[in-house]
C-alpha cells in the first residue's frame, strides 16, 4: 500500500514499502529505504543506505544520508541533516539548519524530552546551542515556560552530559 505521488521520485536501488508515503517533490535514492507508516515529502531527500521508518517523518528540505536511521515518531525538516551512522527515533524532533552525524543523546522519562546532538540540545520544543543553553538561567525559563525550577535541578546534569560527550562526538 505504499505510495509515491506528486512530483516525487524514487530511483537507483531504493525502495518504499508497507504504508509508507513519499510525496511532494521528494526523493528517496541509492539503497535508501522508506517503510512502515512513514512519509518523506516537500523537498527533502532520502539517499544512500538511510532508511526511514516506524511513523517517521521527513520533510521541508531535510536530508538523511549515508548509513542514518529515522525511526519510531521523529521528525526530521526545515533544513536539518541526518547522516553517518545517526540514529534518530522515539518523540525526536530535528529541525532548522540542525545537523546531526551522530546518534544523538535522548533521554526521556523527565517532565521533557531532551534530545543531544553534535552542537545542539533541544528540551522539549526548544532548541539552542550548548553555549545557549549554559548562559540561560533558571529566570529565563520562567518567563517563558514557568519551569524555571526544572532548569534549576537540571542544568548542572545536563551540562556534564555535554562536557562529558564533546569527547565523543
Amino acid at each position: 500500500n505504499s505510495r509515491v505521488s506528486n512530483d516525487a521520485r524514487v530511483f537507483g536501488n531504493a525502495w518504499v514499502s508497507s504504508n509508507s508515503r513519499v510525496f511532494g517533490n521528494a526523493r528517496v535514492s541509492g539503497k535508501a529505504r522508506v517503510s512502515g507508516n512513514s512519509r518523506v515529502s516537500g523537498n527533502s531527500r532520502v539517499g544512500d543506505h538511510a532508511w526511514v521508518f516506524g511513523n517517521a517523518w521527513v520533510s521541508g528540505k531535510a536530508r538523511v544520508y549515508d548509513d542514518a536511521r529515522v525511526s519510531g515518531k521523529a521528525r526530521v525538516y526545515d533544513d536539518a541533516r541526518v547522516s553517518g551512522n545517526s540514529r534518530v527515533f522515539g518523540n525526536a524532533w530535528v529541525s532548522g539548519d540542525e545537523c546531526v552525524t551522530v546518534k544523538p543523546i535522548s533521554i526521556s522519562g523527565l517532565p521533557y524530552n531532551i534530545m543531544i546532538t553534535d552542537k545542539h540540545m533541544t528540551i522539549g520544543c526548544e532548541t539552542k546551542t550548548f553555549d545557549e543553553w549554559k548562559k540561560t538561567t533558571p529566570s529565563d525559563i520562567e518567563k517563558e515556560h514557568e519551569r524555571g525550577d526544572l532548569w534549576k535541578l537540571w542544568k548542572p546534569t545536563l551540562m556534564r552530559i555535554i562536557e562529558n560527550t564533546k569527547e565523543l562526538i
